[in-house]
């Protein structure tokens, strides 16, 4: 995963432009005057078209290719590229600190993003729920609020992200369950004898070939965002993106996918399988399914490569590294934290003492 800070100046003072989020403006950090994006080069076509993926792993076109340098973080393995003059600064993904020496870059060619979703909640907003975030955590260490607030600043990023669409046809045998019930008698222990139901599962043969066609699957290409990444994804709604271009990124950091195309659709296929399963199960229908076999086919795959935005804050505690994210456009949110050992052992005590003061009042 590569990064970089997008930057566009003010037409006013020259000063650093940053994508008001929400807007279509981009405002100056200095003179804070209002830049209106110039959308006459976007271009829509590019956004919309969709890649041929088996074409493309065996041969990417040259025009859709860029190169990008970054500088590994030894301690997540997040790969960020810095202005020239930056010789130290931490990693956005885990807090660690990094070096940066003039041998330790490295280069390598990326595919280039077709469109970006913009950054809808602002930094302020994205403060206040991380300070909302930190306050409401139970069995919290009791310095983490001052830990986190000092070692983690909230960054705007843009992550990259895989978006595959594919039709499938799925062929498959199995057997259909449908419940009935009989009635057996026994004896009850004070030697009555008594009438209960009985289930049993009736078995039916059953084949049939299923349809579905995937859209917008999205899968991720950065490695180091965990779980709590992967919930997020889910939310970003893909009517708001526009085409990829430097206006919208401006002031943010962005990243270069470290998952590939095939790598990626791997984890697509995963995916797929279990929605697939979940169709043949309907198909099948009655009370129980089994599937014994199922011989999928995927066409047409295609695939885009987009931008999506992600405020971040990573802090350590005690030498660990803890995140915590925003979904930039949808305002969701998403976090790992430390725990309190002596906290969580107080209330178990208090838990315990509880249980034995109601069993001593209770004899």
């Amino acid at each position: 995963m590569a990064e970089s800070q997008n930057q566009v100046k003010c037409r006013q003072c020259g000063g650093t432009l940053m994508f008001a989020p929400g807007t279509t403006s981009l405002q100056c950090e200095f003179c804070g005057a209002m830049n209106e994006i110039d959308k006459s080069n976007w271009d829509y076509a590019a956004m919309s078209t969709k890649h041929n993926f088996l074409a493309d792993i065996s041969n990417i076109p040259e025009g859709e290719m860029e190169v990008v340098n970054s500088v590994k973080c030894q301690c997540c393995g997040a790969q960020t590229t810095f202005s020239s003059n930056v010789v130290t600064a931490n990693c956005d993904f885990c807090g660690s600190p990094i070096t940066i020496k003039p041998d330790s870059s490295t280069s390598s060619s990326r595919i280039k993003p077709q469109g970006v979703i913009p950054f809808m909640v602002t930094a302020d907003q994205g403060r206040n729920k991380f300070n909302e975030w930190i306050k409401g955590l139970w069995f919290a260490p009791g310095d983490l609020i001052n830990r986190a607030s000092m070692e983690s600043g909230l960054t705007g990023m843009y992550i990259p992200y895989w978006l595959y669409y594919v039709d499938t046809v799925t062929r498959y045998t199995g057997k259909r369950g449908e419940k009935y019930y009989t009635e057996e008698q026994y004896k009850a222990e004070d030697g009555t004898m008594k009438t209960k139901k009985v289930e049993h599962i009736r078995w039916h043969n059953a084949a049939g070939t299923v349809y579905k066609n995937f859209k917008d699957l999205i899968i991720s290409g950065s490695k180091t965002l965990g779980s709590e990444g992967e919930s997020l994804q889910k939310k970003f709604k893909f009517e708001g993106m526009v085409p990829y271009n430097e206006q919208t990124l401006s002031g943010y950091k962005s990243e270069t996918y470290s998952v590939d195309l095939k790598e990626a659709y791997k984890e697509a296929q995963k995916i797929m399988a279990e929605e697939i399963k979940d169709e043949i199960k309907k198909d099948i229908g009655g009370d129980k399914q089994e599937i014994d076999t199922k011989d999928t086919t995927e066409n047409n795959i295609e695939y885009k490569h987009i931008l999506a935005p992600l405020w971040i804050s990573a802090f350590r505690y005690e030498g660990k590294s803890y995140r915590f994210m925003i979904n930039g456009q949808t305002g969701d949110i998403s976090g790992i934290r430390p725990y309190s050992k002596a906290k969580i052992a107080i209330f178990i005590a208090a838990i315990v003492a509880i249980i034995a003061l109601i069993v001593i009042l209770l004899r």
